[in-house]
């Protein structure tokens, strides 16, 4: 074979080499303006896979500088495919083309002579895709952990704030799991069973059997009858860790899960043992029966209704916070159970604070205990940051709320205690409304009595009008069953009344009747 057949074959070789590599080949001349500066390149060959990417042929590209081709070209890219050719050495870059939403990574060839480079360059947008979604799923994970992390703490203050609150409660209460073992004691209950006996807690094996009917030896076993079914104010006895029996009244009520199936029992009682001696000495003595057996009956009585109340109220956040607390034992750390848990946590841990905030609230205000840090302050734009905090309550009862605003109304008020009382009003008004009723909010300026008027009127279930003369008096219930399966301590108008008074107001209260609605108005002096 002659020189010339030799070169003509390995030519031929080559290019079909060259047309048929898996990479795309550009041959480039760099072209430099006076300065030195590379400044575009010009096309003197590309292979099929260039062409494909590039979607042109050849002869479409051949010839003509890239400029002229596509308008998205970055100036990076000419520093860098001049500086290869200017230095001979070989360069790499990722290059992403957003016009085309493609990432390229392109390698960079000096060819030695007349400024000339080749350029290989493929996709590797699925491997840069891929990449950017293991990140972004090794970042969720570890926010997930940090969170998860984050809330387990959260969950185990809160258990310990629960403990402490529980321990200055002036009632004995305990949690027990379905068989009856307590798993969780506050110091009044540990005191009331811990008779002469030196123990600094309450047994986890100790159970209901050591409960009695009045005055006989009759256990109240955990099974059929009465634990299973819940006690509200029922008068027991109890036995001692020393063998000694006292009397209690106590309540409990079954915790269940979403399912119904009950997982503990909360206890809450109070040790009237002494009360109970002294009933039995009363009927020795006819002489002081009457009246002292008149003041036990009242004492019973309030002690019922406060651990009625107490027993309804923790239930349900303790339930869920129990239930929150398992979960979160259980669950995946990135599933949607432990957000579902962190969540009721938190919020029954939230309704937990609010109870006791509204007692502490009452108990200062009472006290004269609370002083009001008083600033001037347009009265529109208050209302209408408490009607946006308390609208998502309304949104999920399907109950509207509307915000009458009128002209600037400014007063000497302190703004939080003020939002307080506003937002319990809406509060109230969201609990005694039914799905589709109305509440508008409206505030004006009384000009002949120089009195700001925020009102709160609702289309509601209405009030009677015997319970309106002591609806803003401390534990009020309204409707006792209704408010029972509603929650609240009946403090919400207590506090409203005593903050407005604070500042110098009165609020008032009017309502038809039953099923006719309820408007409440503040009168604050300007």
């Amino acid at each position: 074979m002659s020189i010339v057949n030799t070169f003509i074959h390995e030519t031929d070789f080559y290019r079909i080499l060259f047309e048929n590599l898996p990479q795309a080949i550009q041959i480039n001349q760099i072209v430099f303006n006076e300065t030195g500066e590379p400044v575009d390149y010009l096309l003197l060959d590309v292979n099929r896979t260039a062409e494909k990417y590039m979607g042109l042929k050849r002869e479409e590209i051949v010839g003509k500088r890239i400029k002229e081709i596509y308008s998205f070209i970055e100036k990076e890219w000419f520093i860098r495919y001049g500086e290869a050719v200017k230095t001979g050495k070989f360069d790499r870059l990722e290059i992403y083309i957003e016009a085309l939403g493609i990432w390229f990574d392109v390698q960079v060839i000096p060819l030695g002579s007349q400024n000339k480079f080749a350029i290989l360059f493929q996709d590797i947008t699925e491997l840069k895709n891929k990449e950017a979604s293991e990140k972004k799923a090794l970042n969720d994970r570890k926010k997930i952990e940090i969170e998860k992390s984050h809330y387990m703490k959260i969950a185990e203050e809160r258990a310990a704030w629960l403990q402490t609150i529980m321990d200055l409660m002036p009632a004995g209460v305990w949690i027990s799991d379905y068989s009856g073992k307590v798993i969780m004691a506050n110091q009044e209950a540990i005191n009331m069973y811990r008779g002469s006996s030196s123990m600094t807690d309450i047994p986890k094996e100790y159970t209901s059997y050591r409960l009695f009917l009045p005055d006989t030896d009759e256990p109240v076993t955990f099974e059929p009858y009465p634990l299973k079914e819940a006690l509200v104010g029922v008068m027991l006895d109890f036995e001692r860790f020393d063998g000694t029996r006292g009397t209690q009244v106590a309540s409990t009520e079954a915790l269940r899960d979403k399912d119904g199936n009950i997982i503990n029992y909360v206890a809450v009682a109070m040790d009237i043992t002494s009360l109970r001696q002294a009933e039995r000495a009363l009927a020795e003595s006819e002489k002081n029966a009457l009246d002292l057996v008149e003041k036990l009956r009242q004492a019973d009585h309030n002690k019922n209704v406060f651990i009625n109340m107490l027993s309804h109220e923790l239930r349900n956040p303790l339930a869920s916070i129990i239930m929150g607390l398992e979960l979160l034992e259980k669950a995946p750390s990135d599933g949607k159970q432990a957000y579902m848990a962190m969540d009721i946590v938190k919020r029954q841990a939230k309704l937990l604070t609010d109870l006791v905030d509204d007692l502490l609230d009452v108990t200062r205000i009472t006290h004269n205990k609370v002083y009001l840090k008083k600033d001037t302050l347009e009265i529109n734009n208050l209302i209408g940051k408490v009607v946006q905090d308390y609208q998502p309550q309304f949104i999920d009862k399907n109950v509207k709320l509307e915000f009458k605003s009128t002209i600037p109304v400014y007063i000497e008020a302190d703004s939080s205690r003020l939002a307080q009382a506003i937002g319990n009003l809406l509060h109230n008004a969201v609990k005694f409304t039914n799905e589709k009723d109305l509440v508008i909010v409206s505030a004006a300026l009384d000009t002949n009595s120089s009195e700001a008027v925020i009102t709160v009127e609702d289309t509601g279930r209405g009030i009677d009008q015997t319970d309106q003369l002591n609806l803003f008096e401390p534990f009020m219930q309204v409707d006792k069953s209704l408010d029972r399966k509603l929650g609240g301590l009946g403090l919400g108008l207590t506090i409203v009344k005593r903050v407005v008074e604070l500042h110098g107001g009165r609020v008032e209260v009017f309502s038809e009747g039953v099923g006719k609605g309820s408007k409440f108005t503040i009168r604050l002096p300007i």
